[in-house]
């Protein structure tokens, strides 16, 4: 029995849903016939290291283009939190965004903000976050809906932050506060064992 379609599926004995990738069913324990698991795991870490070789070579790009227009910036940060970061500049014309560009039509930078981070401590802590929440959140719902959230919570949170804030930014963490929150969701609702699974792959 494969799951090519990436949702939650149903206990082949005690007809339970259980998780999308599951081996065993956690209520009744019984092993699942379900090669598509394998390969939906597979799928799902792949997706997750993509996004991240993602974030990290757009952070690679624009230390690269900060040392080039503002040397000054990368080697003489203004506190701890700036170290290894881009300038602003290259931050705002490389996908940051805020409140002009949505006065100017960029709507755009409301998805490229996600992958763009601020400095070493930012993307790193940032970078952490995404491999544990992204591979609880694909192996859980599939691929599509990992992405689906990821990038509906990321433009939302940054649209609220132009709004009420205007000041650039940039960073996975909106991103990251939503899968937080719709995992949260889910185990709370769900409750039982998958509850607990959900609970564990957040705080580990």
């Amino acid at each position: 029995m494969s799951n090519p379609s990436g949702r939650p599926q149903v206990c082949i004995r005690c007809k339970k849903l259980i998780g999308v990738d599951a081996a065993r069913c956690p209520y009744c324990g019984t092993k699942q016939r379900s090669a598509g698991g394998v390969v939906h795991r597979l799928m799902a870490e792949d997706l997750v290291e993509a996004v991240i070789i993602v974030c990290v070579a757009v952070y690679l790009l624009h230390l690269g283009l900060t040392f080039l227009v503002d040397r000054d910036f990368l080697l003489n940060p203004a506190s701890f939190f700036d170290i290894g970061g881009p300038s602003t500049r290259v931050a705002m014309l490389a996908g940051a965004t805020w409140a002009s560009d949505l006065q100017e039509g960029r709507v755009w930078t409301l998805v490229t903000a996600s992958f763009v981070h601020l400095s070493l401590l930012h993307i790193g802590f940032n970078m952490m976050w995404l491999s544990s929440l992204g591979r609880a959140a694909t192996q859980l719902w599939g691929t599509a809906r990992f992405i689906i959230v990821f990038t509906l919570t990321g433009i939302g949170g940054f649209l609220l932050s132009n709004l009420l804030w205007g000041g650039p930014t940039a960073g996975a963490s909106c991103a990251l506060f939503g899968l937080m929150g719709a995992l949260a969701t889910f185990g709370y609702r769900r409750g039982g064992t998958i509850g607990e699974q959900i609970k564990s792959s957040m705080v580990r």
